[in-house]
């Protein structure tokens, strides 16, 4: 909500040491999977890809449950339109029976990010639009640069002029370079509503 990358990457960061150093399988698969999740959102894939892989052979061997949240972002920054639907559907499924407002605002997060990325802008506004409805903490900040993009590029500017003004507003509150930087890029939209 915040858009403080540095402090989400340090806490991450600090979540998978601590589990490491006092040996906590019960912990360190969670942690793997934020630090991965905050590594997508870098740009380093790779690495992300190696602690999901982690994360997935600890819970196979601990019978843990399964954390595809890492890997759902992942696949939808890469494209990969099979695996995301797949981790969507798995995702939200699990997240209705247990009344997880947030894990679905992810889960949709993804898919707009998925979507933007393929050029379905209407598919990509459907799905960004309810996290930022709902306006869930966790998610619906990180949702509204998916739903401006979307909302410019289906030619609904009404859409992306309303999102602009509480991403502009979200963004100063912020002050971090990612948050401005979002708003500046969102600005930059041919109907953005700027």
């Amino acid at each position: 909500m915040l858009w403080d990358d540095e402090a989400i990457y340090v806490l991450a960061s600090r979540d998978v040491r601590l589990a490491r150093e006092t040996g906590a399988l019960a912990t360190l698969p969670a942690a793997l999977n934020a630090l991965a999740s905050v590594l997508v959102l870098t740009g380093e894939t790779a690495r992300a890809t190696e602690l999901t892989a982690e994360e997935q052979a600890i819970t196979q061997v601990t019978g843990g449950p399964p954390l595809p949240n890492a890997r759902l972002t992942l696949a939808s920054w890469r494209g990969q339109q099979t695996e995301t639907s797949e981790l969507y559907e798995a995702m939200v499924k699990e997240a209705t029976g247990r009344g997880e407002d947030a894990t679905i605002g992810l889960a949709q997060v993804a898919l707009a990010t998925l979507y933007n990325g393929l050029g379905n802008y209407d598919e990509a506004l459907a799905a960004a639009t309810p996290p930022v409805e709902y306006d869930e903490l966790t998610f619906s900040s990180i949702a509204l640069p998916e739903l401006i993009e979307a909302a410019v590029r289906s030619g609904q500017p009404e859409h992306a002029a309303t999102a602009m003004e509480l991403l502009g507003s979200r963004a100063r509150a912020s002050g971090t370079q990612w948050a401005l930087g979002l708003a500046a890029r969102s600005r930059a939209l041919p109907g953005s509503g700027t």
